[in-house]
């Protein structure tokens, strides 16, 4: 299995070089895989990919973004692939940005754009652990193995003879024999895993324990005192209350002095984002909004994104995320005190928000509740994006043109990818059982 990480970075276009961008962008965007200028097919390695221009928070100055998800861990080789199939396109791109020499050398230009990574506040991924080169292998596996039952004639209670038959032809085959063997990640990769998951989850616990015994102060600092217990935990069980209280009472008084947005999409803005929307099953969604102004907000903001991080990391790694199915890669980026959001999913973007809405609504709230304009909320994650009209037209007001956008698969849905990674990894699986045999059948 592989692991995969995701890349982006961000230069501040030239002035007089906004123009030229934009039409070079609007020419790869014709054909974002094949293009003459960037084709994004050249790398193996990339599920999704996007250029776009972001508004910089300087009046008339832009971002020039590039965003990636791909297969591996070294951001480094990443972009040296990058180098070597499109160096001439990278030139041509950056060039009209500041800061970047496209006379330098390949190592230089590595090194200039790793300084200009920008390191997500949190990253989910639901096709975990399959590659570029799987997906299209797994796809073409699944029917060959359906073309063969097909022309069988199977009766129930055969699902072992089904079974075994289906090995024999797999196993035979030049093609696919491949897919007989077992995959698993690098012992190295699963015990980094490991110390990662527990030094993670144990900092969410040791956060969660803090707020639970300073809530029970309210009640064991009396109790501490009646029953003579040492002055020096007294005193700090009392500070910790204090301190709980005090969090959670700014959190509500500034939660109802919010502001909410009521701006609405202009018409010109509603046809660039429709121009790159319902092309294929999936869909690409940049969202951009403010975080609220001061120190508390920016905390608040950094902590729930980093409690998504982790769940998303640890928890929600089979393929949905707080019970949504269709998001392939998800990241919130946090740039000049703004929250940058990219996602690609499948199907529409209302039934993506619709999903969101309806099974992931704290989670979502969570996300985006200390942003400028975002739903009222309460205590952090409640409320919010429950409101659904008031958080949909929110979304798309903030919602910005993705220019470029770029699939290696672009009509396979993270439902069928997980599937037929399945179906794959049955072939080696144990299936001894006629149940085992006929929730494996069942996936075909």
């Amino acid at each position: 299995m592989t692991p995969q990480s995701q890349l982006a970075f961000l230069l501040v276009v030239k002035e007089d070089n906004y123009d030229q961008l934009c039409l070079d962008l609007d020419e790869i965007a014709k054909d974002s895989a094949n293009n003459a200028i960037f084709p994004f097919s050249n790398s193996k390695s990339t599920h999704f990919a996007r250029w776009l221009i972001m508004p910089s928070k300087e009046k008339d100055r832009y971002y020039l973004v590039f965003s990636s998800n791909y297969d591996g861990q070294s951001r480094k080789a990443h972009l040296e692939e990058w180098f070597e199939t499109n160096e001439t396109g990278f030139d041509r791109l950056l060039s009209h940005c500041e800061g970047y020499d496209a006379s330098a050398s390949k190592a230089q230009k590595v090194k200039f754009l790793s300084k200009n990574f920008k390191k997500p506040a949190a990253f989910y991924i639901g096709t975990r652990g399959h590659s570029v080169q799987d997906v299209e292998r797994d796809f073409k596996l699944r029917n060959y193995i359906r073309d063969f039952l097909d022309t069988k004639n199977y009766s129930v209670g055969q699902e072992k003879q089904v079974v075994q038959d289906v090995r024999q032809l797999v196993s035979t085959s030049e093609e696919f024999k491949w897919a007989m063997k077992k995959t698993s990640y690098s012992f190295a990769y699963r015990l980094k895993k490991t110390f990662q998951k527990i030094y993670d989850y144990t900092l969410l616990a040791l956060f969660a324990l803090v707020f639970i015994v300073g809530i029970l102060g309210i009640v064991l600092v009396p109790l501490f005192i009646v029953f003579g217990v040492k002055t020096s935990l007294i005193i700090a069980l009392g500070v910790l209350t204090l301190w709980v209280i005090y969090v959670i009472v700014t959190l509500r008084i500034k939660e109802t002095e919010d502001g909410v947005s009521h701006a609405r999409i202009s018409l010109e803005r509603a046809e660039a984002l429709g121009k790159v929307e319902d092309l294929y099953l999936q869909n690409q969604m940049t969202h951009l909004v403010a975080i609220k102004a001061g120190s508390f907000r920016a905390a608040t903001q950094r902590i729930a994104l980093w409690g998504i991080y982790v769940l998303a990391k640890h928890y929600f790694n089979k393929g949905t995320l707080g019970g949504i199915p269709s998001i392939h890669f998800a990241r919130w980026i946090i740039v000049d005190k703004r929250l940058l959001f990219f996602s690609n999913f499948d199907a529409s973007w209302m039934n993506y928000l619709g999903d969101f809405i309806d099974k992931a609504s704290v989670g979502l709230t969570a996300a985006w509740s200390s942003t400028e304009g975002f739903p009222k909320t309460k205590f952090l994650a409640f409320g919010g994006a429950t409101m659904a009209d008031r958080f949909k037209r929110w979304a798309r007001n903030l919602q910005i043109p993705t220019q470029v956008w770029y699939s290696a698969y672009p009509n396979y849905s993270v439902e069928n990818i997980n599937t037929n990674a399945k179906i794959r990894q049955g072939l080696s699986a144990n299936l001894s059982s006629s149940k085992a045999c006929k929730q494996w059948l069942a996936l075909l």
